[in-house]
């Protein structure tokens, strides 16, 4: 399954915005792991700030991740954006 994401990822230009960190973007009864990714072209990549792993765990095991956009040099709404 990896391969399959590598080669997504690279056919289609894009960019991972994750940075490394301790806290993982899943928490499961199995265990915990980095599995989930953030992605985006390069014209996004420049307007991202912020990439973060929450610590508060979502109703699907999933870690919050949270980055800010700029629009035209300021941060949209002066919020971070969620996904």
């Amino acid at each position: 399954m990896g391969r399959e994401v590598e080669d997504f990822i690279l056919t289609r230009d894009l960019l991972i915005l994750n940075v490394d960190s301790d806290v993982p973007t899943f928490e499961g009864s199995k265990g915990h792991n980095w599995i989930d990714l953030t992605l985006c072209n390069s014209t996004l990549a420049q307007k991202m700030r912020g990439w973060t792993c929450g610590e508060e765990v979502s109703c699907a095991n999933h870690t919050i991740l949270y980055f800010s956009k700029l629009i035209h040099g300021r941060m949209a709404n002066g919020q971070n954006n969620t996904l």
